[in-house]
C-alpha cells in the first residue's frame, strides 16, 4: 500500500513535469524563458490548488479546476503578453500529456479498469492533436490555416469524448454524474467549433 502511495505520488510529479517540458518546448523559440517559466507556475498553481480545493467534490471537481485554469491562464495570456491562439497551441498538448500521465493515478489508487478511462480519452486527444497539427494546413474547408485549430480541435474532441462517457455513466451507474459530465462536455465541445468557425471568417 505504500508503495502504491508512493508511485502514485511520483507519477503525479512526473505529470506535472511533462506538462511543463511540453510547454516550454512549444514556446521556447517566441517566448523569453522567465514568461514561460510564470505561464507555467500558474498554471500548475492553479491546478493544485483547484484539486486541493474542490477535490471533497467529485461531481464537480474536474470542472472547476479547468475554470480555475482558464481563469488564470487568460489573466497571464493578458498579463505577460502572450497571443492566445498560440498559447493554446501550448498548452493543449500539454494538458493532454498531464491528464493521460497524472490520470494513472486514479488506476494505481483504485485498481479500477475504468479509471483508466479518463487517461485513455486524453491520450486519444493528444494523438488528435498531432494529426491536426500536420494536417489542418490542407483543409479545403479552413483556408486560412490561422494557428489555434489544432488545440481547439484536439480540445473539442477532448471534451466530445468526456461527454460520451458521461451518457455511458448515465446510462450503467449514476444518472446524475453522467447527465451534468455530458452536457457540460457536449456544450464545450460546440464551443470549441464555434470558435473553429468565427476565427476563419475573421478578416484580421
Amino acid at each position: 500500500e505504500k508503495m502504491l502511495s508512493t508511485l502514485a505520488f511520483l507519477v503525479s510529479f512526473l505529470s506535472f513535469f511533462v506538462f511543463a517540458f511540453v510547454l516550454w518546448r512549444k514556446l521556447k523559440e517566441d517566448y523569453p524563458n522567465d514568461k514561460i517559466f510564470l505561464l507555467t507556475l500558474g498554471l500548475i498553481g492553479s491546478m493544485v490548488i483547484g484539486n486541493w480545493a474542490f477535490g471533497r467534490w467529485p461531481l464537480f471537481s474536474f470542472w472547476a479546476t479547468l475554470v480555475l485554469l482558464v481563469v488564470v491562464g487568460f489573466y497571464l495570456i493578458k498579463k505577460l503578453d502572450f497571443r492566445l491562439f498560440e498559447i493554446l497551441d501550448a498548452i493543449a498538448p500539454g494538458w493532454f500529456w498531464f491528464l493521460a500521465v497524472g490520470g494513472l493515478t486514479g488506476f494505481l489508487s483504485t485498481k479500477e479498469i475504468i479509471a483508466l478511462v479518463d487517461p485513455a480519452m486524453a491520450a486519444v486527444s493528444l494523438l488528435g492533436f498531432t494529426f491536426f497539427n500536420a494536417r489542418y494546413r490542407t483543409f479545403s474547408w479552413y483556408p486560412s490555416g490561422k494557428i489555434g485549430f489544432a488545440g481547439l480541435a484536439s480540445l473539442g474532441l477532448y471534451f466530445l469524448l468526456r461527454s460520451i462517457f458521461g451518457v455511458y455513466i448515465a446510462l450503467t451507474s449514476s444518472l446524475s454524474i453522467g447527465i451534468f459530465n455530458g452536457i457540460i462536455g457536449l456544450v464545450l465541445f460546440l464551443g470549441c467549433g464555434v470558435v473553429i468557425y468565427f476565427r476563419e471568417r475573421e478578416q484580421v
